[in-house]
């Protein structure tokens, strides 16, 4: 794998994980703030919300703004290719199909990238669904009509982010399996 890409990867995380935390706590002195005086529930729920939404939408986007930094990193083993050999490269990867000789170098080259830039994508996921989540908890505070409503929202973000992590891990566990099989080949 490229150590360019290895060593943006571990920035991005470090970065996020920092504005993550200064999100967090900022995100919680504003729940605290906004819910002063107000019912140790409703100060839950904006402390909990404001920490969720402001951390976990503060890392998120910098995750996002790392990853297009790194676009042509990730995107350098597939360059060149088709769209039908692009995907060929990526079943192989996936679901260890056989694929063309000529196209076994990239598929390699495209695994080690995966392999560093899943884990940083599931974080991402994680982080989004945390400040989605924690936006809706905000609302959660008032009592209006339309709170059943939140709660639904809420239940429905929660199973969509579980999928989605399942996914992402699923797809990076492939991906080491394809790694580890090219390793225990070429010994």
């Amino acid at each position: 794998m490229d150590p360019g890409l290895r060593d943006a990867v571990r920035r991005s995380a470090r970065r996020a994980t920092w504005v993550g935390v200064v999100g967090a706590v900022t995100g919680a002195a504003i729940g605290f703030w906004l819910s002063f005086g107000e019912r140790p529930a409703e100060v839950l729920l904006l402390v909990v919300g404001g920490t969720m939404a402001v951390g976990g939408l503060g890392a998120t986007l910098t995750i996002l703004a790392s990853q297009f930094r790194m676009r042509s990193l990730t995107n350098g083993p597939t360059a060149g290719l088709t769209v039908g050999e692009k995907r060929m490269v990526q079943g192989a990867i996936l679901s260890r199909a056989s694929i063309a000789l000529e196209l076994e170098p990239a598929a390699v080259d495209q695994a080690r990238v995966l392999a560093a830039i899943l884990p940083l994508a599931t974080a991402q996921s994680a982080l989004l669904s945390c400040g989605l989540i924690g936006s809706q908890v905000i609302g959660l505070a008032s009592a209006d009509s339309s709170s059943w409503f939140r709660i639904v929202l809420v239940a429905v973000l929660i199973v969509t982010g579980v999928i989605v992590f399942g996914v992402l891990r699923r797809n990076l566990d492939r991906v080491r399996r394809y790694l580890a099989t090219l390793d225990t080949a070429a010994a």
